[in-house]
């Protein structure tokens, strides 16, 4: 009697094939897991970071509190220093996330608004939150952005020297080394190279 995973009279492996199948599963569960631990371990850097600067920047005031210059200025300056800071981060942000263009004024828009607020968040983090306001609205972007790429490449496979796909019944068949010279001229006399 023949193996009981295999198909009768269709030779497949039912065993091996659902073998393969876990491990290609395993294996991009793992790639996928991996991804995610350290795209958290990228942001928790990135928020440790900031925690650092805005603690050396504390720091920095405290020092300065003692010297009577500085706190006559601190109130003016303060504002100055938060726009300065508002703008690096904008000219940061713009330049290493293009995709958000399409939504800079309604960034600046929720920064502003919460910056009067007192709030004072990176314009990374607005547009998560942006991201997730227009969640439907960008998928369906990106699902037409696919299918639009899918359908230039589709169209674009059929452009060629004319020998793409299945050859025609013309270029099949002959060895050009067993034709005459003759023969191999008139083969040849409208293809241009």
């Amino acid at each position: 009697m023949a193996d009981e995973t295999k198909t009768e009279g269709k030779g497949i492996d039912t065993a091996a094939l659902g073998a393969a199948l876990g491990e290609s599963v395993k294996a991009a569960l793992k790639e996928g897991l991996t991804q995610i631990v350290a795209d958290e371990t990228k942001v928790a850097g990135e928020k440790q970071q900031a925690n650092k600067d805005a603690e050396a920047q504390r720091a920095a005031i405290a020092k300065q509190a003692g010297d009577p210059v500085f706190n006559l200025m601190a109130p003016y300056l303060a504002p100055v220093a938060l726009d300065a800071q508002l703008a690096i981060d904008a000219a940061t942000f713009y330049s290493t996330t293009g995709e958000a263009s399409s939504y800079k004024d309604e960034i600046e828009r929720i920064s502003t608004a919460w910056k009067q607020q007192g709030l004072v968040v990176p314009r990374k983090d607005i547009w998560s939150y942006v991201q997730g306001i227009h969640r439907k609205e960008m998928h369906e972007a990106d699902n037409k952005r696919t299918a639009e790429e899918q359908e230039r490449a589709r169209l674009a496979s059929t452009v060629g020297s004319g020998f793409a796909g299945q050859p025609n019944q013309s270029q099949q068949g002959v060895d050009p080394y067993t034709m005459t010279k003759a023969d191999l001229e008139k083969a040849l006399e409208n293809v241009s190279f």
